[in-house]
């Protein structure tokens, strides 16, 4: 995937929402995410981990085989046994090398099962933030927590019921008022009797 279009993706998350917005509509759990790459500071994160834990390997695993060489062999040059290492285990190395790609890709796409809900449920708060109604979220399938996207919904749906209650309250508060002030009886002292 070409990077502008990476970058492009994350620069709106930054922009603020309209009130009509594609990406809020109801989703199904069966529809394809289009983008892998949404959190740049997060997926970034842990692709450069899964690269700094595969050197990390490598170097180890190098440095076990050349102690072990020098040990257990005789006693030949130091440089030498770079090139014997190389003889014997440079098909893993280029192996090992191919495999990476892979190992990042997959990372990409098990960090989008976390990155993504939770890129939507930002978006879902900065639409309420905005003062415009907030649609259910419902996460695909195959992301995590879905347990957060029920609990989302029944938390907007109990705020939107408490706001609707406080719309109301001042018509409930008046019209018990003038119902008592319509059937007040009139004080009889309020009527003088003029002797005749």
């Amino acid at each position: 995937m070409p990077l502008p279009k990476m970058h492009a993706r994350v620069r709106n998350l930054e922009q603020p929402l309209t009130s009509h917005n594609p990406e809020l509509e109801p989703m199904t759990e069966h529809q394809d995410r289009k983008q892998l790459y949404l959190d740049s500071k997060v997926q970034a994160a842990l692709l450069a981990r899964v690269v700094l834990y595969w050197c990390a390997y490598m170097v180890a695993v190098g440095a076990i085989v050349l102690v072990w060489r020098i040990v257990t062999g005789p006693a030949r040059v130091f440089y030498t046994h770079f090139e014997d290492m190389w003889f014997h285990f440079g098909s893993a190395v280029v192996v090992s090398f191919l495999l990476l790609p892979l190992l990042l890709w997959d990372m990409l796409r098990l960090s989008n099962r976390f990155v993504g809900p939770m890129t939507r449920l930002r978006k879902h708060f900065r639409t309420g933030a905005n003062g415009q109604k907030v649609p259910p979220i419902h996460f695909r399938e195959g992301d995590y927590w879905h347990e957060v996207s029920e609990e989302f919904n029944a938390m907007v749906t109990e705020l939107q019921g408490f706001h609707a209650d406080d719309d109301e309250s001042p018509k409930a508060k008046d019209a018990p008022t003038e119902t008592r002030e319509a059937r007040t009886p009139e004080d009889p002292s309020d009527h003088v009797v003029t002797p005749a």
